[in-house]
């Protein structure tokens, strides 16, 4: 059988690269039956497309199909699946989430005999801090948001305490990367704001603190290959969470090689971020490291 080995740990190259993530999320969007080109998204409206927690989102049927249900995190599973979960009801209680994220709604009835399908989508989130993340190498940090479904305010800012210049960001400007050289520990924060004043969450979102290099703290999105999950004896799907870079060209490359062979290393995905991904397997009959390298921050 297939064994695959997992270089859990960056490789260092130029200088110690020490990651940082807030909510780099990334969850995977939805696919499957939402990107069935026989389907739409005209058979309901939501209330919002942005929710603030603790929120409630509501459901206008508009397709006239029979025995309409709906799926309020579709994450791209088959139909025998949707139909053992889906629910009649026509409202959604969304509670603490713990990071912002895209929610795929997916309704399902029948027409005619006819399955029908139909998705939208919905921001929810605690506060108006955007998707982010953050990287340091010895005492210059970069600061990236990244184009995301959930990061859709007007403007960004991002703020360093009293006395220093705060950044301030435009849409247009994403995804955007900014680069300090600080002393740590280092406070800062990054919010979102939308010019309608009415969609904007009443909670603020909170300062954080990039900590000292000589304290050693377990973060969240620590750049990891987390699972490698064997699909079949061609193909291997990898879980990988990691910072948002807006060059692949400079940011973390994922490469694989054959087990105790060098000479085999090969570049698989350029400017990799959190997410899932698939690849080939060239040879069923071999073993497999994969490993995450970044040149310079």
């Amino acid at each position: 059988g297939l064994i695959f080995l997992i270089m859990m740990s960056l490789l260092k190259t130029i200088c110690v690269l020490v990651f940082f993530i807030y909510f780099g999320i990334i969850d995977s969007e939805a696919q499957g039956l939402c990107d069935h080109k026989a389907f739409g998204n005209d058979g309901f409206e939501l209330s919002s497309t942005d929710i603030c927690l603790p929120g409630v989102l509501n459901i206008k049927d508009k397709s006239g199909n029979d025995h309409v249900k709906y799926v309020y995190d579709y994450q791209g599973e088959n139909l025998e699946s949707i139909l053992l979960t889906a629910t009649k009801q026509l409202s959604f209680i969304y509670t603490d989430i713990g990071k912002p994220k895209n929610y795929t709604i997916l309704q399902v009835g029948e027409k005619k005999g006819k399955v029908e399908i139909s998705c939208k989508n919905v921001n929810v989130r605690a506060n108006n801090e955007p998707i982010y993340s953050y990287t340091v190498c010895d005492s210059l940090v970069e600061f990236n948001i990244p184009l995301h479904k959930v990061n859709n305010f007007d403007t960004y800012k991002i703020e360093f305490g009293s006395g220093i210049s705060i950044v301030n960001i435009q849409s247009t400007q994403l995804p955007y990367s900014f680069r300090r050289v600080v002393s740590l520990p280092y406070i800062f924060k990054i919010s979102g704001n939308y010019a309608d004043p009415s969609k904007n969450c009443s909670n603020t979102s909170s300062a954080k603190v990039i900590p000292s290099k000589s304290i050693i703290t377990a973060l969240p999105y620590s750049p990891n290959i987390e699972k490698v999950e064997l699909l079949d004896l061609k193909r291997v799907k990898l879980d990988y969470t990691g910072p948002y870079v807006n060059d692949s060209s400079s940011g973390p490359v994922l490469y694989r090689y054959e087990k105790n062979n060098f000479s085999t290393i090969q570049e698989i995905q350029k400017g990799i971020v959190s997410g899932q991904y698939e690849f080939s397997i060239p040879d069923s009959s071999k073993a497999y490291c994969f490993y995450v390298k970044r040149k310079s921050i």
